[in-house]
């Protein structure tokens, strides 16, 4: 019988963790929600070797991320329903973010070197998984402007984070 990859395990884990931290947060369950991340974080060690060169990165990235998100909360871009309980962040924004670095690899597994699919990836999906949000009435986007900035963001973002966490000096496969 074959045995089947952790990467499947991590990309469907990702989707439900998505849902589940915004669902979390929703229902003032926020702590909770770092079971998502914690699981990925598992299932990432079990996909790829990663070495200390790749954690920092991964870490300047989630850094990078949560900074985005602290300032357009501080510039009212967005407003987090409820408000937030670590910081500017309630801690299910942290979770998705912890969330979305662990399945970084996976996602330059699909793109290599392909930047501008990747920018055009982020600018798509990256604003679209915040106006997911909105539905849930976890957070409140202001106007197109909060949009584009969040498409400009994405755009920059994942291929950079592409670029970096795509370099063979700092990661293997596990396969």
């Amino acid at each position: 019988m074959k045995k089947i990859n952790p990467r499947i395990y991590l990309t469907v884990w990702t989707y439900l963790g998505w849902f589940g931290c915004v669902y979390l947060g929703k229902m003032n369950w926020g702590l909770a929600s770092f079971i998502f991340p914690m699981v990925s974080w598992i299932l990432l060690r079990l996909s790829f070797n990663l070495n200390r060169l790749m954690m920092l990165r991964l870490l300047v990235l989630f850094l990078i991320g949560l900074s985005f998100d602290s300032g357009a909360v501080f510039f009212n871009l967005v407003q987090i329903n409820p408000p937030a309980t670590i910081g500017w962040l309630p801690s299910w924004m942290i979770s998705l973010w912890l969330l979305f670095i662990a399945s970084l690899p996976l996602l330059q597994s699909l793109f290599q070197k392909k930047y501008f699919l990747a920018a055009l990836f982020g600018a798509i999906f990256g604003p679209l998984s915040y106006r997911a949000g909105t539905q849930f009435e976890s957070l409140n986007m202001n106007g197109t402007q909060a949009l584009l900035i969040y498409a400009l963001f994405w755009a920059i973002y994942t291929p950079l984070a592409m670029g970096l966490i795509g370099r063979k000096d700092i990661t293997n496969e596990n396969t």
